[in-house]
């Protein structure tokens, strides 16, 4: 077995097909684009459901899509991210609290906390690509 081949073999995991160096690059690669993006939209979320919107919109996207767009972000992603997603994330939050369906709640569940929660990555749970 030439080493190439069980270096394939040692990455392979079950039920899946061997990777490759590369895949597991471009995976690699996809995974910190992603995280780089949703960083650039956690300052401006202001709750739960704009963070779960943002959730369901990054978990959405494979690696292929990331990857066509690390070429582009240039120097300020924050307004790159905002214009390739940000649409999409309002839409998915809309989805999420419009009247057919809202869960029932009671009145003290919608109050305002005073203090403003700032959320950071690891809130997010994304799934792996």
């Amino acid at each position: 077995m030439t080493p190439q081949r069980t270096r394939e073999v040692m990455l392979a995991t079950p039920d899946s097909y061997p990777l490759s160096e590369s895949s597991l690059r471009d995976t690699i690669t996809a995974t910190i684009i992603r995280e780089e993006a949703a960083e650039s939209f956690l300052p401006g979320i202001q709750g739960d459901a704009e963070l779960a919107a943002l959730v369901q919109v990054l978990n959405k996207y494979k690696v292929h899509w990331w990857l066509k767009h690390l070429s582009k972000v240039g120097a300020d992603p924050a307004t790159y991210w905002r214009a390739q997603l940000g649409a999409e994330i309002r839409a998915a939050r809309r989805g999420m609290i419009s009247t057919s369906q809202r869960k029932k709640f009671p009145w003290w569940f919608f109050r305002r906390s005073t203090t403003k929660v700032k959320y950071e990555l690891w809130h997010l749970g994304l799934d792996a690509l």
